[in-house]
């Protein structure tokens, strides 16, 4: 059943109504209650991500949540412990590594193209200034963009992040009161290492934006989106 839930009713039937979705429910807990829900979508903000998430858990729905998972380690511990009781499903949105540029990297990473990777560089740097609760968050880049390059990381560099140091500014060039300059340096288990530079306030506007991930035998690298 195709379901939808929004805390304002008018809201609610307007999206309802334009999609075609016949369930629709302004309280989570009745939502969890529905029997012809198995399969949950949450794009709530984060900071509201574990009280929506809880009486799910609870009410045994498998449940796929946007990033940023939740604003911070003690309710994603939360979240992953709940989803095991009660034996559900569990998984983040990290979208960007089915882009398919990022796909054919993968693809010529694992097909032994430049050899195991040792070294990864990320540059993304654009002017973004956010509306609604993205201009009042504390986390801002690193949370909302920022993971899903240290997701390409893990995804093409094929390992897990043993360490991770990163420094972050907010310039008042932006009216979100959040990071928008950082910059992180990641070391993986198997000896890689990976930079992103990831900034919301530069003037460039993309144009110096890549990905490069480097192995014994060559390089790969992204221009842009998609070149």
């Amino acid at each position: 059943a195709a379901c939808h839930t929004e805390r304002s009713r008018p809201r609610l039937d307007e999206v309802c109504d334009e999609h075609d979705i016949p369930l629709r429910f302004t309280d989570v807990e009745e939502f969890a209650a529905c029997d012809e829900v198995d399969v949950v979508a949450v794009v709530t903000p984060p900071h509201v991500r574990l009280e929506v998430i809880r009486p799910l858990l609870e009410a045994g729905k498998h449940v796929m949540v946007a990033k940023p998972f939740t604003e911070g380690i003690d309710e994603a511990r939360e979240i992953v412990e709940l989803a095991d009781r009660y034996g559900c499903q569990l998984a983040v949105d990290q979208n960007a590594r089915w882009s398919r540029a990022v796909m054919h990297m993968r693809e010529l990473i694992e097909g032994g193209r430049i050899g195991t990777p040792t070294y990864a560089i990320i540059n993304h740097c654009y002017w973004r200034d956010s509306v609604g609760w993205r201009s009042e968050t504390d986390r801002l880049a690193m949370a909302i963009m920022g993971v899903h390059h240290l997701d390409s990381f893990r995804w093409l560099l094929l390992d897990e992040p043993a360490a991770v140091s990163c420094i972050t500014a907010a310039r008042p060039t932006l009216s979100s009161r959040g990071e928008n300059e950082t910059t992180a340096i990641v070391e993986f288990r198997n000896g890689a290492m990976a930079t992103m530079t990831h900034s919301w306030s530069s003037r460039s506007r993309s144009a110096t934006d890549f990905q490069q991930f480097d192995g014994p035998l060559g390089s790969i690298i992204l221009r842009g989106r998609g070149e």
